[in-house]
């Protein structure tokens, strides 16, 4: 069976609803080279660090984690 996996781009970004592929936590684990905006419940303070320093943010639905 394929993986589903929907990217958007808006604006020169790929936008990326981890949500909605059944996703609940990013983890800042691995490099990020390409502004992504990306809507996700939980993250930690790493992973967003990460995608806002490759020009991309965070849609936060909850809150930043620690780690």
């Amino acid at each position: 069976m394929a993986e589903k996996f929907a990217v958007k781009k808006e604006e020169g970004k790929s936008f990326i609803d981890l949500e909605s592929l059944g996703y609940t936590k990013l983890l800042g684990t691995g490099k990020i080279s390409k502004a992504l905006v990306v809507k996700v419940p939980a993250f930690s303070k790493s992973a967003a660090e990460k995608i806002k320093d490759a020009g991309g943010q965070v849609l936060e639905e909850k809150q930043e984690t620690g780690a």
